[in-house]
């Protein structure tokens, strides 16, 4: 019998990512002799029901719903399909925690993390496998078109933006909806602050520069543990502390981004900004900086296509790869990111893309105002290289098979 593949779309992302990455994996799979079918909910859960006594060797989906689905009977739908569930957690999954603590026969997940892979064997110890595979990366049609020296766009940020007052007066509202005991809204409040401060400063490493520390190893190391287990802070479950403090995780993604955007506006260099929440940013009416607002995924890949360099900010991932980093390099821009250099050691070391830190901006500004062209676009030719060999659509459907076990 052929092997079968269901993906099915259940919860969309930014910019209708989510549709597209599954569409993606569906198309690449199908390629390689293995049956396949893309299934999108809508906004109907019954339709579901459609599926079941269909047999399926797999199932797909990216930060699912489909845990949560319960038949008539009580029973888990995902249970009664009866095929291995693959859950693809493409944030950290203090924000899918729900839906990763239900334990199904046959549950899996996929992380773009090392240290997200590391959470998940940890606190959902019922996952039957825990893998690490980064999504896969898309080359628009004009990648080989437009040759680096006629690109158009000196530098792309694509990303949004919700201000660090934002992010705050958001947390005091969870407070005081979440909490209704005075003394554990405060205990909670006083701990997620002390939380900010540790992941703001972050940790030095081996060789004595400062990185990301993973917010779960922040956290782990100021809570108090008695305190904890007495249920001070709301809950005596660590993942479930974790969940709760999601506003800690976004306030120091977009303090960074601010940063990191604000230093490259002060070098006066044209930066395209993409993403919802800029304009409200002083920097957004410099001359030099264009906004081009939100923007369908498979769009921003053409912007790759026209762009020189990219600049990549996202310390939610202190030991993984995003697809930002990876798309950029396959639609052959320079990219400036300050991803981890040892989540993919090969791509780090100056040799793929240019790595800086939030405590070391010297790389960036070197990149953005020194580098010449020449040595740009050798870098940005080594990276693309790299990722149509590593990170492309194809090589992943064969990844992804292989984690499977389903390989034609």
């Amino acid at each position: 019998m052929n092997k079968r593949i269901l993906f099915v779309h259940t919860r969309e992302l930014c910019y209708y990512s989510g549709s597209y990455f599954l569409q993606q994996m569906q198309k690449e799979v199908a390629k390689l002799g293995i049956e396949s079918q893309y299934f999108s909910l809508g906004q109907d859960p019954s339709s579901l029901e459609g599926i079941l006594g269909r047999h399926y060797d797999g199932v797909v989906d990216i930060n699912s719903k489909l845990p949560y689905f319960v038949l008539e009977d009580d029973r888990r739908f995902l249970d009664v399909l009866g095929a291995p569930f693959y859950n693809y957690i493409v944030d950290h999954p203090l924000y899918h925690h729900p839906g990763l603590t239900f334990p199904l026969k046959d549950y899996h997940a996929i992380a773009i993390d090392h240290c997200h892979k590391s959470y998940m064997e940890k606190y959902y110890p019922h996952l039957q496998q825990v893998a690490f595979l980064p999504i896969g990366a898309t080359q628009s049609r004009l990648a080989d078109v437009i040759p680096y020296e006629k690109r158009q766009i000196p530098l792309l940020f694509l990303g949004t933006y919700e201000s660090k007052d934002g992010m705050l007066e958001k947390f005091r509202a969870l407070c005081r909806k979440t909490f209704a005991d005075q003394k554990i809204r405060q205990e909670f409040y006083d701990l997620g602050m002390a939380l900010l401060e540790v992941m703001l400063a972050g940790k030095e490493s081996a060789n004595g520069e400062r990185v990301e520390i993973p917010m779960e190893e922040a956290l782990a190391g100021i809570v108090d543990q008695e305190k904890l287990q007495a249920g001070a802070y709301g809950t005596r479950d660590f993942a479930v502390l974790m969940n709760y403090l999601y506003l800690i995780d976004k306030y120091v993604r977009n303090a960074r981004r601010h940063k990191g955007l604000s230093y490259v506006a002060d070098l006066k260099v044209p930066l395209t900004l993409v993403g919802e929440g800029w304009e409200k940013v002083p920097l957004a009416g410099q001359a030099q900086v264009r906004l081009l607002g939100a923007k369908r995924i498979e769009e921003t890949y053409d912007l790759l296509a026209d762009a020189r360099q990219v600049l990549d900010v996202n310390p939610l991932f202190a030991d993984g790869v995003h697809d930002r980093v990876t798309s950029a390099m396959i639609n052959g821009c320079l990219c400036c990111s300050d991803m981890s250099v040892t989540a993919d050691p090969a791509m780090g070391d100056g040799r793929h893309f240019c790595h800086y830190s939030n405590w070391n901006l010297d790389p960036l500004g070197y990149a953005l105002t020194g580098m010449p062209l020449g040595q740009q676009e050798e870098m940005a030719g080594r990276a693309k290289t790299y990722a149509v060999d590593h990170y492309s659509w194809q090589a992943h459907a064969k990844k992804l098979l292989d984690l499977m076990q389903l390989r034609p």
